[in-house]
């Protein structure tokens, strides 16, 4: 194009070549500013990534690229430039901390939960322009030995203004918050001595106050984060345009330079809060409603906290001791660091000092008691040993010459020891013998004996539980195992699970009987006893008779139940029934009551009977020697015989 025009001689050869320069100078800067400001876009998706509460470590990485940015960048090492990009990086982080605070939820979740993470954000931002300060001190140490250090000398403020609003009115839900979790205590105070009742009910009369005050924020639906919702003390600067006259003319370049390059980084309304600007009157911004509210809220705070010192004081004044004004200082805790009750409580300090020194006073005298009587007892000990002193020589030549364990007492069964071990011991006391106990390996021998006593009685207490629990096994039988149908006295005997209950019954017999022999088997190893010995048999029988009995307990126990059950005396319901029918020309019951008929009346009454016989039938016998395999033998053939 421009041999084109030189070509036809044009008179746009002049006008093309001022554009074609001006391009190309753009586009150098183009390239020199995304060159330079592409590393800075890992750093910031580092931050978008995370949760703003891990944020921190990559706050000085991040200000050190920017650093770089600043002595590295040929286009974009202007003071106007540089705080657009840290008041972005400002409004990045700003927008980060909303999410995590979720302002709408911030006042009507847990207290205690909002409150860490309004001071956490604190912690973070505040961490962040002290980080910017630190860089700000050390930026000459990014330059080459001998290459012209340029500061930065623009005040920090054009960089802070939105971060220190949004700071400002943290820090004023922090104080709300710390406040509402202050106050929460009062649900728990309570009050002893004479005015307790009437002072307690004062503050439960504040709690709910400070409850109903409180509740306004959580029916509101405004967001208390929100930067748009300030005083008139945080009123934005603003630049309407490049031209605006009360921007000196340097400037004036500076920020029209900005805006051909708002392609490469975009810019915040309020980009141009700049040093040399007065404030703007369309951008002042009025209290809104959170502000109201908080300005009541903190009002009627106030007012509980004059009370509540005026309650304290009355409460300590009501103090019967030092005990009772400690409890009630632990009690009002934190609220007594609150300035308008640490105020009242002040004079109340002194008091509380001349009670702790009249306590000391009281201590002093008990502890100046108690080493008295400790002489006199010292005293009484050094005339207690010179008494014994006087007689242990004479005790011990004469006990020392009687035998360490004398025999057995005849006449009293019981085995008596001299008193030999006692005068060795007094004798090692007085230091005044280097002979010991142990010269003649007694305690050894003592030891011994006691480790086997002691093993002896371990094992002897084992096979004493255990037979107690062949005991508690054979007692689980002694139950009827027919019973009426819904263990109902007006309902017959309930012959349709019979078969069912005889089985569970028989299970639950032969699983003892299992158990039952273990636990023989394991006395047997217990005592160390010799199976083919005849103690050993008698000890067998004493067991065998134990379970023999059982099985009499719990056959007895169902022939009861069927005895009382039929007693025509007993004027109870029937427990069977018999049906007659009538069959021409004969009558006939159902079961026959004949007595030789297969399945009669006689036969299914046999049976029950039988099957109650047969439960000592399941255990095999312990005492094998007596020639029988289990606890029912076969006799004359009526059921009674059946059983030994």
């Amino acid at each position: 194009m421009m041999e084109l025009l030189e070509r036809v001689e044009s008179s746009y050869i002049s006008a093309f070549k001022t554009m074609l320069m001006d391009v190309e100078a753009a586009l150098t800067e183009a390239q020199d500013v995304r060159l330079h400001l592409m590393p800075l876009k890992c750093r910031l998706e580092d931050i978008e990534r995370v949760e703003f509460s891990e944020v921190k470590p990559f706050l000085l990485p991040l200000l050190h690229v920017v650093c770089l940015i600043w002595v590295t960048s040929k286009h974009y090492n202007m003071p106007v430039r540089i705080v657009v990009l840290l008041q972005e990086i400002c409004n990045l982080l700003i927008e980060q901390a909303l999410v995590y605070l979720s302002p709408e939820d911030l006042l009507k979740g847990d207290m205690e939960e909002s409150l860490g993470k309004v001071r956490m954000v604190l912690g973070i931002l505040n961490t962040f322009k002290e980080a910017f300060e630190e860089r700000r001190e050390k930026l000459h140490t990014y330059y080459e030995p001998g290459q012209e250090v340029r500061e930065w000398d623009f005040n920090s403020t054009m960089v802070f203004v939105r971060l220190d609003t949004f700071l400002k009115r943290l820090e004023m839900v922090e104080d709300l918050l710390a406040t509402a979790l202050d106050l929460m205590k009062l649900e728990k105070i309570e009050f002893s001595g004479i005015k307790g009742k009437t002072l307690g009910q004062q503050v439960l009369d504040m709690y709910e106050e400070f409850q109903e005050a409180y509740k306004l924020f959580s029916e509101r639906t405004y967001d208390c984060l929100d930067l748009t919702n300030m005083a008139e003390d945080s009123a934005l600067w603003a630049v309407e345009s490049p031209q605006d006259q009360r921007v000196p003319p340097r400037e004036r370049a500076n920020i029209s330079a900005m805006g051909q390059h708002r392609n490469v980084l975009r810019l915040h309304e309020d980009f141009a809060t700049l040093r040399w600007l007065k404030p703007h009157s369309s951008c002042f911004a009025f209290a809104q409603d959170f502000e109201q509210d908080a300005f009541g809220f903190q009002q009627k705070v106030e007012d509980i906290d004059r009370r509540l010192g005026t309650v304290f004081i009355q409460a300590f004044d009501d103090a019967s001791d030092l005990e009772h004004a400690f409890k009630l200082l632990d009690m009002f805790g934190s609220l007594l660091e609150r300035p308008v009750i640490a105020a009242d409580a002040a004079d109340k300090y002194s008091v509380l000092i001349s009670m702790f020194s009249r306590a000391l006073d009281h201590a002093r005298l008990i502890y100046s008691r108690h080493i008295q009587t400790e002489l006199k007892l010292g005293g009484y000990q050094e005339k207690l040993y010179a008494d014994w002193s006087q007689t242990v020589s004479e005790k011990s030549q004469y006990n020392l010459t009687q035998p360490l364990i004398c025999r057995l007492n005849l006449g009293t069964g019981k085995g008596e020891l001299s008193d030999v071990p006692m005068v060795l011991m007094l004798l090692a006391e007085s230091r005044g013998c280097s002979c010991t106990v142990d010269c003649w390996g007694v305690w050894d021998h003592i030891s011994m004996v006691m480790d086997d006593v002691h093993d002896l009685e371990q094992r002897i207490q084992k096979a004493k539980n255990n037979v107690e629990e062949i005991q508690t096994i054979v007692g689980s039988w002694a139950s009827p195992i027919f019973v009426r149908r819904d263990c109902r006295t007006e309902s017959l005997l309930s012959l349709e699970d019979c078969q069912d209950r005889l089985e569970r019954r028989y299970s639950l017999v032969r699983e003892s009987g299992q158990r039952i022999h273990l636990l023989v088997k394991e006395n047997q190893s217990l005592l160390l006893a010799d199976p083919a010995s005849d103690i050993w048999k008698a000890y067998v029988d004493y067991v065998d008779e134990i379970v023999l009995d059982g099985f009499f307990t719990a056959i007895e126990c169902s022939l009861k139940y069927l005895l009382e059950n039929t007693d025509p005396k007993a004027g109870l319901a029937p427990l069977f029934e018999v049906q007659l029918d009538l069959v021409i020309p004969d009558l006939i019951f159902q079961p026959s009551l004949d007595p030789g008929t297969n399945d009669g009346f006689y036969d299914m009454v046999e049976g029950l009977l039988n099957d109650i016989y047969r439960i000592s039938s399941l255990v095999p016998r312990l005492a094998e020697h007596s020639g029988f395999l289990h606890y029912q033998v076969r006799g004359c053939g009526a059921p009674s015989c059946w059983w030994q």
